[in-house]
Order: C-alpha cells, then sequence, then structure tokens
C-alpha cells in the first residue's frame, strides 16, 4: 500500500495521478462551464433589455415600410385587439462576446398595451 502523491492511499502505484489529473480536468470542464454560462446570461439580460426599447416597427401598424403584417388576424384573435392595430417590432442590435450579432423580434399592440412571442433573432 502506497500514500499517493495527493493523499490517497491506494494499493496501485500512480493511482494518485490519476486522480488528480481527473480532478485537473473536471476543474478545466467547469471553468468552460462556467464561460459558457456567463455568455449565456450576458445574452439573456441583453435581450431582456432589447425589449424594453420602444422598437422599430417592420410589419403592421406604424410602419413605415407598408408591409402588411401576416399574423394580425391570429394575434387579434388570440391576444384580443382589432387586426389593424398589431405591429411586428424589431430592436437594436447587440454584439455578443462571443462576436454574434442578435437582435430581439416582437408583436405588439400599443393600444392595448400587449407585447408578445419574443424571440431572438442571430445573424
Amino acid at each position: 500500500v502506497l500514500l499517493s502523491s495527493i493523499g490517497v492511499i491506494s494499493p496501485v502505484p500512480g493511482t494518485g495521478q490519476v486522480l488528480k489529473a481527473g480532478r485537473i480536468i473536471r476543474n478545466t470542464s467547469s471553468s468552460a462551464q462556467s464561460s459558457i454560462n456567463s455568455l449565456k446570461l450576458n445574452k439573456q439580460l441583453a435581450s431582456q433589455q432589447q425589449l424594453s426599447e420602444g422598437g422599430i416597427s417592420i410589419a403592421g401598424a406604424g410602419s413605415n415600410t407598408g408591409t402588411k403584417l401576416k399574423d394580425a388576424n391570429r394575434l387579434a384573435n388570440q391576444y384580443g385587439g382589432n387586426a389593424s392595430d398589431w405591429s411586428k417590432k424589431s430592436s437594436s442590435q447587440y454584439l455578443g462576446k462571443d462576436g454574434k450579432r442578435f437582435e430581439t423580434h416582437w408583436y405588439e399592440n400599443s393600444i392595448i398595451d400587449k407585447r408578445v412571442e419574443a424571440k431572438t433573432i442571430i445573424d
């Protein structure tokens, strides 16, 4: 029976080094996962901030493009209000730390004060 370099008693020589290597890999993996989680949280907070913007109307009510909102009748039936009052809006773009740009789109009816079906669009 030998005492390994990390204080583990083992009948097999070198077991302590294997355990130590396993701990290093686990710690490295944990750091990588932490970085990924940080990036995801940063994007999630940015998306929430984008929803607080007034947004630019890209279809339907208030749109300067003249683009008809295809989902207007469905939105009025599902969420209320008049179909002619619904618009599709877009936020400003956000550049993530990973270099990806994204913006948030949603449907809005300013008469009944509803924003629904928000989604993130990644360029």
